[in-house]
């Protein structure tokens, strides 16, 4: 039953821009669909007499949760292929089976409709500890991260000027090599790595590749390459220095958010870094308790 319509295509249309339109506007416009979908199927026969008598409002309150509160929460890749897709079929020559699906339909989002008011009613740190109690680590999300609230910026905060959403195109152009027995000859022992590395193309700051390769037990190196001059640069985390090291990063934003053992190993040190082109600045930073490994299953949200 619960591939028939748990979210139902309408959210995700409205949602996909969602950058653009806020929640408050999302939700009413969410709303009028579910009535019209519940109106619809009742003018068409639907008795309450079926199969779908069915609490639907209680069947896919957990879902709806999850769901919302990752998009809230700058998470919506990781829920994303855990919303089933579906839109009824409206006609009035509707088979009893069909009505009953659009009943179902205009159930679930009025279900999609409490949850999304109850979480945009909750503080961020009640998104997150809702969060980690009941999505993270799921198995029907693929073992989503926990996250922690940290001191530091998000990456919409630093987006491009000329990104209008995290589907940023870059131009298409060869990509250029790094001068390895000149300009970047600092580099030069990981040469196969980093030209590796390029070759995948860019994933951060519109043009620059974010490359990371292993270099031991907890020990991750990560350099910077510029697609399309080549020029590398060396971010100030990784090697020993920064061991247990997780990085985060998008193609549409020049922030870098980084976790790794701290100054003792009973801590793990967050920061953000910004990058613009020719150095990094601080721009944020935080320290937890190290429970675990501080670069396994952990996810930073900007408070």
């Amino acid at each position: 039953m619960k591939q028939v319509y748990s979210v139902i295509a309408i959210i995700l249309s409205f949602l996909s821009t969602a950058h653009a339109e806020s929640w408050e506007a999302v939700i009413p416009a969410v709303e009028k669909r579910a009535a019209f979908y519940l109106s619809e199927a009742h003018r068409l026969g639907y008795a309450n007499t079926s199969k779908s008598d069915v609490d639907y409002l209680d069947y896919y309150r957990e879902d709806h949760k999850c769901g919302i509160l990752g998009r809230m929460l700058d998470l919506a890749d990781v829920v994303a292929d855990d919303e089933r897709l579906g839109t009824p079929r409206i006609a009035d020559n509707l088979s009893n089976n069909e009505v009953v699906q659009l009943f179902a339909a205009g159930r679930t989002l009025e279900s999609w409709v409490m949850q999304a008011k109850h979480a945009l009613s909750q503080t961020k740190e009640e998104r997150v500890q809702h969060w980690n109690q009941s999505c993270a680590e799921s198995e029907s999300l693929n073992y989503a991260p926990r996250l922690l609230i940290a001191d530091v910026p998000s990456f919409n905060a630093f987006a491009l000027l000329n990104s209008k959403n995290s589907n940023l195109k870059t131009s298409v152009h060869p990509i250029a090599m790094p001068d390895f027995e000149g300009r970047d000859k600092s580099a030069r022992m990981f040469r196969t790595r980093i030209r590796d590395g390029l070759a995948e193309g860019a994933n951060f700051n519109e043009h620059y590749s974010l490359i990371t390769f292993g270099c031991g037990t907890s020990c991750v190196i990560s350099y910077i390459t510029d697609t399309r001059t080549g020029k590398v640069f060396e971010p100030p985390f990784g090697g020993e220095s920064t061991p247990e090291l997780a990085i985060e990063f998008k193609l549409d934003s020049n922030l870098i958010q980084v976790i790794h053992m701290g100054d003792t190993s009973e801590e793990c040190q967050v920061r953000a870094w910004s990058f613009d082109g020719k150095s990094f600045k601080l721009e944020g930073e935080d320290v937890f308790a190290r429970e675990g490994s501080c670069n396994y299953g952990q996810k930073l949200v900007s408070k």
